[in-house]
């Protein structure tokens, strides 16, 4: 069912977990008032319910000090069920390099699910110039290499609100595989635009390929 967008507005400010997360979190934060603005969304009742607390997409509940202690390092995201296609598309065509490989591909399609994410803002420490099996040992247990779509949504959305090129001169290699078998990068965020390519296999290092982290 749909919410009217006066109903909606009331909501954002007077939900107290997001006021707060915004509070925390300053300009790392892009929230459902944040998608409403620069995407022009109209959350559902089904989206306003899943987002009502701030809980990962899994359903796990991102505490107050987690935020305090990540409020430098990562953002915060309300994410709504959108492919890469539709933000290249529809949401943001300008901010995009001017690519037609992946048009066709699965992994643009993909929409995600609704929830928060909380997205580390630079490569993991320590992750460019290896091979993906190293990469993926850098994590911790409660930390999981974000999508495509989570990294495109961020790195767009964050752009929105303040104008930063978030990861700088490097790519973000993400689990989602292009039609021969290869992951995606996404990066190299400059004037050209959003960028994306596939590496040639998984023992693949480049000085400029790192890995981002999400929370569970």
């Amino acid at each position: 069912m749909g919410m009217s967008m006066e109903l909606v507005r009331n909501y954002v400010t007077h939900n107290k977990p997001w006021l707060r997360a915004s509070e925390i979190m300053g300009r790392n934060f892009f929230g459902v008032g944040e998608n409403i603005q620069y995407f022009n969304f109209l959350p559902s009742e089904r989206d306003i319910d899943a987002l009502s607390e701030i809980r990962t997409p899994r359903g796990r509940l991102i505490s107050e000090k987690q935020l305090i202690e990540c409020r430098d390092t990562h953002i915060l995201v309300a994410m709504f069920k959108v492919s890469i296609l539709n933000i290249r598309f529809q949401l943001a065509p300008e901010l995009f390099s001017d690519q037609e490989w992946y048009e066709g591909q699965s992994f643009a399609k993909e929409c995600g699910a609704v929830g928060w994410q909380l997205v580390r803002k630079t490569p993991v420490d320590g992750s460019l110039s290896r091979c993906w099996d190293e990469q993926q040992r850098l994590l911790n247990e409660n930390e999981e290499i974000p999508s495509a779509q989570v990294v495109t949504y961020t790195t767009i959305g964050h752009f929105k609100v303040t104008g930063d090129h978030l990861f700088g001169r490097t790519c973000i290699r993400c689990p989602d595989l292009s039609s021969k078998n290869h992951h995606v990068f996404v990066g190299h965020f400059d004037i050209g635009g959003l960028k994306f390519d596939d590496d040639w296999n998984d023992t693949f290092c480049r000085y400029d390929v790192g890995v981002a982290s999400v929370l569970k």
